[in-house]
């Protein structure tokens, strides 16, 4: 069974949606340099040339075209993988990253929901999802999203606290967005941006939790890999019933 790894390490994408700037990480989100990916392109479509039946390949060469910024080449490649391996659900979460870089954000939605729907206890699909519904300002139904993931997965992930600040933000809630990013500082002290939504709230910055020594972030999202079972195999069927 082929299988795919979250690539670890990644810079922050900043979006802003309705005034509010909301930080997210795609798993790819590192570009590397043209360089290196046009070569890895060249590789990997001579590949899919010889072997147009392995589905890996073709994913190798949708990340390839990612890492180049050439989104629509990027999405093709991941839907013939899903073509050719009908049960890799996990390219409905890759194709919903790439839609979400093209701010398509209702058809991330739907991509998003599929997966979530198969791993309900993988935080990624989950995540991504909140970020597809906050973009689109359905507030409410990220909230609760979110607040799934705290309570049924993992309540120390800080990305995840700052998100929901911001959805709470977005809702003029002042004091559960304040609450929210309390969370997110708590978990993760080094959280700048996390910090930053503090003090544009009103909270002293005394009162906000000193920022380390080793300032290396912690808690985020991007550094869960993704499970080499992402994808409709026995260990998700069972997970889904």
């Amino acid at each position: 069974m082929w299988a795919f790894f979250l690539v670890v390490g990644g810079v922050l994408a900043a979006l802003v949606g309705g005034g509010v700037a909301v930080g997210y990480r795609y798993f790819w989100n590192q570009y590397q340099g043209p360089g290196r990916w046009e070569i890895e392109a060249q590789r990997w479509e001579f590949v899919v040339k010889k072997t147009p039946q392995d589905p890996e390949a073709w994913y190798q060469l949708g990340y390839a075209y990612f890492q180049k910024g050439e989104l629509d080449r990027a999405e093709e490649a991941f839907r013939k993988a899903l073509e050719v391996d009908p049960q890799a659900v996990e390219m409905n979460y890759f194709i919903g990253l790439v839609k979400l870089r093209k701010k398509q954000y209702a058809e991330a939605e739907k991509l998003f929901q599929k997966v979530a729907d198969i791993a309900p206890g993988n935080p990624l699909p989950q995540y991504q999802l909140a970020v597809a519904l906050f973009e689109q300002k359905k507030y409410d139904q990220a909230i609760e999203r979110l607040k799934w993931i705290n309570e049924r997965i993992d309540p120390s992930l800080s990305d995840v606290h700052y998100l929901l600040g911001a959805a709470y933000e977005g809702k003029g809630d002042k004091e559960k967005a304040r609450e929210a990013y309390f969370q997110a500082v708590r978990y993760d002290p080094a959280f700048e941006k996390a910090r930053q939504a503090l003090l544009r709230l009103g909270v002293p910055e005394k009162d906000i939790p000193e920022m380390p020594a080793e300032t290396t972030r912690a808690g985020e999202i991007e550094k869960i890999p993704v499970p080499q079972d992402l994808r409709v195999g026995e260990t998700l069927r069972k997970e889904g019933q």
